[in-house]
C-alpha cells in the first residue's frame, strides 16, 4: 500500500522530532531536507526508506571536505525503487532543476 504524501511527510516530521534530543543535527537535517523536497516526490516512499536515504545523504555532507564538487549514486535496491543522487558542491546552489 502506498503511503500519502502527507502521512510519510508527517511522519519523517515526527521522527524528526523524535530525535532532536539524541541527535539534534541529523534531526535538523531531516526535517530540513523533508520540507525542501516537493511533495508529490514523496507519495510512495516509506518514511523508513526517506529516512534511511537522508542519513546517508547527511553521512556525505558530514564527510564533504570542499575540496571539490561530490556526486555520490546509490544504485535502487529493488527494480521500483528510485536511483538516488547526492550532489554535494560549494557555491551552486542550483545544480538540479
Amino acid at each position: 500500500m502506498q503511503a500519502t504524501i502527507h502521512s510519510v511527510r508527517d511522519a519523517v516530521l515526527s521522527r524528526a522530532e523524535a530525535l532532536s534530543s539524541h541527535e539534534p543535527d541529523f534531526a535538523r537535517f531531516l526535517k530540513t531536507a523533508t520540507l525542501a523536497g516537493a511533495s508529490e516526490d514523496l507519495a510512495g516512499l516509506s518514511p523508513d526508506w526517506l529516512e534511511a536515504v537522508l542519513r546517508r545523504t547527511y553521512a556525505h555532507v558530514c564527510n564533504y571536505t570542499g575540496a571539490a564538487s561530490s556526486v555520490i549514486l546509490t544504485p535502487p535496491e529493488t527494480a521500483s525503487a528510485p536511483l538516488v543522487i547526492d550532489i554535494i558542491s560549494p557555491d551552486m546552489p542550483f545544480i538540479v532543476d
